[in-house]
């Protein structure tokens, strides 16, 4: 039977010092390891008794990575609206971009056809006009349904297609 009592020598104690150190640990990332339940799930994790799980495309990074990571999605959102903004609703809305979103024909023919009646309505209603791609991005999901015939498989639809340009509704 092994010994239950723990102890801790001092060369162990400068090793875990010097970890801490060369990780940049403050006095305050110590407290709040050593406190609550925290090194009980450190150890569960250490002895490989536990299941942990990270969400597809999930990493860590330092907030100042995230921060990165975060202008640089917002500067290729900026430059696909650049260069998609000035296209008509139909340039984009092609056959071939609606079988690389795996939609029918007849649901792309649907979305335009109430794009295009949509654009007489929004005039009686006072809604903005949306011909362009640059306009149809601009619009949130409440504003794309409250649109004459077009309803929420139609909202999929165009999210799948402005995604494949890199572009997404409301921006």
């Amino acid at each position: 039977m092994k010994n239950d009592t723990f102890t801790l020598s001092l060369g162990q104690a400068q090793q875990i010092e010097f970890a801490f150190r060369r990780n940049g640990w403050s006095a305050e990332d110590v407290h709040k390891l050593v406190s609550k339940d925290t090194l009980a799930k450190v150890l569960l994790f250490l002895k490989d008794d536990c299941e942990y799980v990270v969400p597809e495309g999930m990493r860590l990074v330092s907030k100042e990575q995230a921060t990165r990571l975060a202008e640089i999605q917002e500067q290729s959102l900026e430059a696909a609206l650049r260069r998609w903004s000035d296209y008509s609703i139909e340039q984009v809305f092609t056959l071939e971009v609606t079988a690389q979103v795996g939609a029918s024909s007849k649901l792309r023919a649907t979305f335009l056809n109430s794009m295009k009646e949509s654009r007489e309505v929004d005039k009686k209603y006072g809604y903005p006009k949306v011909s362009t791609i640059g306009e149809l991005v601009r619009l949130d999901d409440y504003n794309i349904l409250r649109r004459h015939n077009l309803g929420r498989k139609a909202l999929a639809y165009a999210r799948q297609v402005l995604a494949t340009k890199n572009l997404q509704l409301g921006m």
